[in-house]
């Protein structure tokens, strides 16, 4: 990712970082972790609370093959097949994106 940054006066640098929005999205990004990742069966998220949580599976062509609501352990995902899936987390008015590998 690109963003600007102010440099001195006004002339802005563009630097290749990951452009957060804030310190509350970093906390979360690093505090939510899913294990075990790669998994064969279930899995579950470790960092949030369950209530009011809400996890939507993507596989790599961007269809949701998967919901759960208010339960971040022991996902069933044994019916997916194996490959790369993107496990969307909302928290509140957040959402994370983060990278699971189905066995």
């Amino acid at each position: 990712d690109f963003c600007l940054s102010r440099g001195l006066g006004d002339v802005y640098k563009r630097q290749s970082i990951n452009c957060k929005l804030g310190i509350t999205e970093i906390d979360l990004e690093n505090q939510i972790k899913i294990f075990p990742n790669p998994s064969s069966n279930f899995f579950s998220i470790q960092g949030i609370e369950k209530e009011n949580s809400k996890i939507i599976i993507i596989d790599i062509n961007g269809r949701i093959v998967a919901n759960f609501y208010d339960k971040i352990e022991n996902m069933d995902i044994s019916i997916l097949d194996s490959g790369i899936y993107f496990v969307k987390i909302y928290i509140q008015k957040q959402h994370i994106t983060k990278k699971l590998i189905k066995l």
